[in-house]
């Protein structure tokens, strides 16, 4: 018997779908990334503290090309610790054929790896690279005095921390590093700070299993007319990313003998 001949079919288009992870708040992010990293701050509202924006959220972004008008892309995320991804329960529904957007508004409390998964129904039809947005925390500066006497000047600062509470034990038990730099050039800002080994961190004050305060003392010499409007100084504590989700992977220059001034992370 002759065979029938059936007119050729298209093939469905292939599914693709990329993301991307960025830090649209965060202050000095090059293109949403800090040393090439979605970086957030852990706890920070623009209602509280005076922040100026909401440095804890990110960006979870991408498009999907291949799937049909209907089908859904959802989030799925694993925290720091977690083995395998779970739905965020966030979901966009694809409104054209062909090639189209989504966007997700994410505020992890620890690193946290994300990717998207296209469905149709309950069949997946593809899924996204994963990134990760890490999370850093911001001492928050209070009660900072200078206090002058023949020449012998120091600062003093209450700083007060908030931090997740599964990784409170590892960050509370940091040693801090202090930088400084008397500048009377201001407005015109240094390049660098240098490390003061002569300042000091007293012991924290547990506020809650969330909080805590330290009180940072920045002794330096000087006879310059009203030294506070010229001293600039910053803390900072190691990176410990792998042991509790806090911080960035590799070393950002914590601890090293200067950091610049303008680098928007160094740990």
């Amino acid at each position: 018997m002759a065979g029938t001949m059936l007119p050729a079919q298209a093939a469905p288009s292939a599914y693709a779908v990329t993301l991307a992870a960025t830090s649209p708040n965060y202050p000095g992010a090059s293109h949403g990334k800090v040393d090439g990293f979605a970086l957030v701050v852990f706890g920070t509202r623009p209602s509280v503290y005076h922040w100026p924006k909401n440095w804890s959220i990110a960006t979870i972004a991408g498009t999907v090309t291949g799937a049909a008008a209907g089908d859904v892309a959802t989030l799925f995320a694993r925290p720091f610790g977690a083995k395998s991804y779970a739905s965020t329960g966030m979901t966009r529904t694809l409104a054209s054929t062909g090639t189209d957007k989504y966007s997700f508004t994410v505020k992890p409390r620890l690193a946290t790896s994300y990717r998207v998964e296209v469905q149709t129904g309950t069949t997946t039809d593809a899924t996204s690279p994963a990134q990760t947005v890490y999370v850093t925390l911001a001492p928050i500066p209070s009660r900072v005095r200078t206090h002058c006497a023949s020449g012998r000047c120091k600062i003093t600062a209450l700083l007060k921390v908030l931090v997740p509470a599964s990784a409170y034990r590892t960050e509370s038990r940091k040693h801090w590093y202090f930088y400084f730099n008397l500048d009377t050039r201001l407005p015109r800002l240094p390049k660098y700070l240098s490390l003061d080994r002569s300042a000091s961190a007293s012991h924290l004050r547990r506020l809650n299993s969330g909080e805590f305060e330290i009180t940072a003392t920045i002794p330096f010499s000087t006879h310059v007319s009203n030294p506070a409007r010229f001293a600039i100084w910053t803390g900072c504590t190691k990176d410990a990313v792998t042991k509790d989700g806090i911080g960035l992977p590799g070393r950002h220059g914590c601890g090293a003998s200067r950091v610049r001034f303008n680098s928007p992370y160094i740990g």
